[in-house]
């Protein structure tokens, strides 16, 4: 499970997830910990985190989010539940 902002205004991987359904949990190692957290921060519309952060994109065996090559591991889930609590929704997938 996951806790995704949701208020004041809802993000674009919460969007996202609402509309497919799938999301994918990418496990970075420490060594690129920092890159990782860059990825996190807003972005304009049309640009591309991947291309800002100079990760890897790899197609997902099981659902349409890709994954990050240069992750330790990443874990492709379909959602099972989302509940809406506070100012955060708290998504609930099977691995």
């Amino acid at each position: 499970m996951v806790a995704i902002h949701q208020l004041p205004k809802k993000s674009t991987t919460l969007v996202n997830i609402e509309r497919t359904n799938e999301f994918v949990i990418n496990l970075p190692q420490l060594n690129i910990a920092q890159a990782a957290m860059e990825t996190s921060i807003k972005i304009l519309k049309g640009q591309n985190k991947f291309d800002r952060s100079g990760f890897t994109r790899q197609e997902s065996e099981c659902v349409e989010p890709v994954c990050v090559v240069e992750c330790a591991a990443s874990l492709e889930c379909k959602v099972s539940q989302i509940i809406y609590t506070g100012d955060h929704a708290l998504i609930i997938g099977d691995i």
